[in-house]
């Protein structure tokens, strides 16, 4: 009987989902991720596709700027700029930005902790409107 009890706690800590703790732009550990681009332009691009230069404000909020050419672009297409306001979620050790376009579920992606002016990364996309395509990012000093 305690074999049986074991295995099923067990199955049932397995079977937990994990939960994920939002941090408001305010708080200090959002700050702490976050304070490299408050003084620099977080930069994104495909050659030849997009390339988006976004603001990011310790009030929490974000100004965006982007040119799309892609055909399928929508309402991005040409130059555009949004503003929102952005968040940080932390679930099971890995942080990620969330931002919040008006009249848009949150869109949070995996922000390491310890970038800074110049580094460079990329990401491959295999779901979504950019899949099969690389996309390049880069921090760079100032607002541009």
């Amino acid at each position: 009987m305690k074999k049986f009890l074991l295995g099923l706690a067990m199955c049932a800590a397995a079977a937990t989902p994990a939960f994920a703790t939002d941090y408001a732009a305010n708080t200090p550990e959002a700050q702490k991720w976050m304070k490299i681009y408050f003084n620099a332009t977080r930069i994104c691009k495909e050659d030849g596709k997009f390339e988006c230069h976004t603001w990011v404000n310790p009030d929490g909020t974000f100004i965006r700027f982007s040119w799309d050419g892609r055909p399928d672009a929508g309402a991005l297409a040409g130059v555009v700029g949004q503003e929102g306001t952005w968040f940080m979620r932390e679930e099971n050790g890995t942080w990620s930005w969330c931002r919040i376009f008006p009249g848009a579920k949150p869109n949070c992606e995996e922000e390491p902790v310890g970038r800074k002016v110049g580094d460079t990364w990329s990401r491959y996309h295999d779901t979504g409107a950019l899949k099969g395509t690389t996309e390049y990012f880069s921090i760079v000093e100032g607002r541009r």
